[in-house]
């Protein structure tokens, strides 16, 4: 349907679950990783946040407002040594994607035009996740670096997006390897809307 036609009540649940999730479960969590010495708090995103993807409508301008959450925590929490980034996923296979429309065509298409000739994967993702929970990126926050194989010709395809659930958090302390190793271990259920807060000596899925 058309963007317009947005009716309030689900627009307003599609923004509190998609992005006021993140500011909610990052204000609990805030104690417990200033405690531990700091962290990386991570989200999922989609690039129907920055631009038009036809279909993606309501879900597009939450991402907008993922990613500028995203910024404003990355400020108030930055003095605290919290890194705040979100990673934009792309397509890839989950039990979230095979629910919705189009997606075999859009997985090909996708396969068909990327420079490597394939499609995203979790692991790709997981790479990405374990980077932003590790002192490789120390001076990185209030980015949403892309996780995705294909050109800028395939980003105005008409082809239904793949759409991500609520935000899907990821969080670990400094030089914490076993909750990077429980990122990428866990980088499957990115696409699902579930959450996982990850900081040492703490392991909790929501």
């Amino acid at each position: 349907g058309k963007f317009a036609k947005t009716p309030r009540a689900s627009f307003l649940m599609a923004m509190d679950i998609s992005v006021y999730s993140l500011i909610a479960v990052s204000r609990h969590a805030h104690p417990l990783m200033v405690a531990a010495g700091g962290g990386s708090i991570m989200t999922m995103t989609h690039y129907g946040g920055d631009k038009v993807f036809p279909g993606y409508n309501a879900m597009g301008a939450c991402k907008a407002a993922l990613e500028a959450t995203v910024r404003y925590l990355a400020e108030d929490f930055g003095q605290d040594k919290i890194r705040v980034n979100a990673v934009s996923g792309g397509a890839f296979k989950t039990l979230a994607a095979s629910g919705i429309g189009g997606i075999k065509t859009m997985l090909h298409e996708s396969e068909r035009r990327s420079p490597l000739r394939r499609n995203v994967e979790g692991v790709d993702v997981g790479g990405t996740a374990v980077y932003l929970a590790s002192d490789l990126s120390s001076g990185v926050t209030g980015e949403t670096p892309p996780q995705s194989l294909m050109p800028a010709s395939i980003k105005s395809t008409r082809s239904p997006p793949y759409r991500f659930g609520g935000a899907c958090m990821l969080m670990a302390g400094p030089n914490n390897k076993r909750a990077a190793a429980m990122v990428q271990h866990n980088s499957s259920i990115a696409g699902s809307g579930a959450a996982a807060i990850l900081v040492p000596g703490l392991a909790r899925k929501f």
